[in-house]
């Protein structure tokens, strides 16, 4: 409660912000945060008494209930996408509509709708042959979750990469037209990290996959940088088979349109580097110390072919939107935002029997508070400015539900001054406890 509290003196301050100069400002939050640690009601505060009257109608017992909902095991963990967290939106959808509460969401609506498409290798319809000798899925070789088909002679380019601010190019004089080329971990070289990538990408720099591509190569074949190399095949095979949800409007065209590419096992690896410069074992020693000598081309006897078959399939979830409209004539134009992810894992390994990860804490917590104070706000009076309160899907799984409301925003981003996001405030340190894992929680 303590935490809620001080996020929503927080949220009035956002709100009313030009109608305090800033040392009152300063003030207020300075009394405030000292007032939870200290456990007892602020002082001599100059916010206006009808909004604090309205954060003092977030109580505990109407989190409780909310809770009690969003993370009951009917809502199966709220996994994205799934049949629990569309239920967990219509849930909110539901109290929205009945605050009276302004859809702010696609066509009208609550939601932010969000296509995700999913694909996965088939096995059976994949096809690779290396030297007249078809290799077998799983224990030759995992596939890429991209459909394509190519033949030809190996070269081998090390790390693939191209900067040109670093003179680093590692695919100097070879020749990749018409070739599979073989990449040592496709990560950058070492001493390298993302800030060196700078200019235009494609000109100044390119990764393995754009620069193979670019210049005609029709297949990749990656090495991956694994120091259990066994391990790492054991999960990306549960992996491939799992297949992997997208956000459609993520990727790029030229993504989705890439080579093809397969992962070979330690037995193929060394049958590809059979009698040349570097060894199989070489070159996988040299992927995971980051040290890839020159690139060469591979005995011209020898050829990969792939056919690699990917489905495909689609769904959509969504992020939950909803708007109060401010009272000031001019302010009400700009929002303050709220929000918090409503999604968690799903389900997974068994916990005495119970396979359901609920989520109360991350981020069902968060969730009801931003509920919580959206009923708040809808039945007291109206604060100067708007507030658009977003629970994001996806959060789980990369930032989806965030990343795409900045990306195609519902409201106009240069109108929001102001965002608070709320994430696992569920828990707070007990009296006695040194913990150090709990050190950053609000203590007693």
């Amino acid at each position: 409660m303590r935490q809620s509290k001080l996020i929503g003196l927080a949220l009035v301050c956002a709100l009313h912000l030009p109608y305090f100069s800033a040392g009152q400002v300063r003030a207020q939050q300075t009394t405030a945060v000292a007032a939870v640690a200290a456990n007892r009601p602020a002082t001599k505060s100059t916010l206006p008494a009808a909004s604090r009257a309205a954060a003092e109608r977030i109580t505990a017992s109407r989190l409780s209930e909310f809770l009690h909902v969003v993370a009951s095991d009917e809502m199966e963990g709220r996994d994205t996408p799934s049949p629990g967290l569309d239920m967990t939106a219509q849930y909110l959808v539901s109290h929205l509509t009945r605050w009276g509460l302004k859809p702010a969401g696609d066509d009208g609506t609550f939601y932010q709708r969000i296509k995700l498409t999913r694909r996965k290798v088939g096995q059976g319809a994949t096809k690779v042959d290396f030297d007249g000798r078809a290799l077998k899925f799983g224990e030759d070789y995992l596939a890429d979750r991209t459909t394509g088909a190519g033949e030809g002679e190996l070269v081998y380019a090390g790390h693939g990469w191209v900067v040109k601010s670093k003179k680093i190019d590692a695919f100097q004089g070879l020749d990749v037209r018409g070739r599979v080329v073989i990449i040592s971990g496709g990560q950058l070289p070492g001493g390298l990290s993302r800030t060196d990538l700078k200019g235009e990408p494609g000109e100044d720099w390119q990764d393995p996959e754009f620069y193979a591509r670019k210049h005609g190569a029709v297949a990749l074949v990656v090495v991956p940088r694994a120091n259990d190399y066994e391990r790492w095949w054991r999960v990306r095979t549960a992996s491939m088979e799992r297949g992997g949800w997208e956000v459609e409007k993520f990727d790029a065209p030229e993504e989705r349109s890439g080579l093809p590419r397969i992962y070979p096992s330690t037995a193929l690896l060394k049958s590809l580097f059979a009698g040349e410069r570097l060894s199989g074992e070489e070159v996988l020693q040299h992927t995971n110390e980051g040290t890839t000598g020159a690139a060469f081309a591979l005995a011209a006897s020898k050829r990969l072919k792939l056919d690699v078959k990917a489905t495909q399939e689609t769904a959509t979830t969504q992020n939950v939107v909803a708007v109060l409209e401010g009272s000031d004539p001019r302010l009400k134009q700009e929002y303050v935002a709220v929000g918090a992810h409503y999604d968690h894992v799903g389900k997974g390994l068994p916990v005495k029997g119970d396979a359901i990860y609920n989520g109360a804490d991350d981020d069902g917590s968060g969730t009801v508070a931003v509920l919580s104070m959206a009923e708040a706000f809808a039945q007291g009076p109206r604060p100067k400015r708007s507030i658009i309160f977003v629970w994001h899907a996806g959060e789980e799984k990369g930032l989806w539900g965030s990343r795409y409301f900045t990306l195609f925003p519902t409201v106009p981003l240069d109108r929001i001054v102001a965002q608070i996001n709320i994430d696992m405030i569920g828990r707070s340190k007990q009296p006695g406890d040194t913990t150090p894992a709990n050190g950053s929680l609000s203590g007693p």
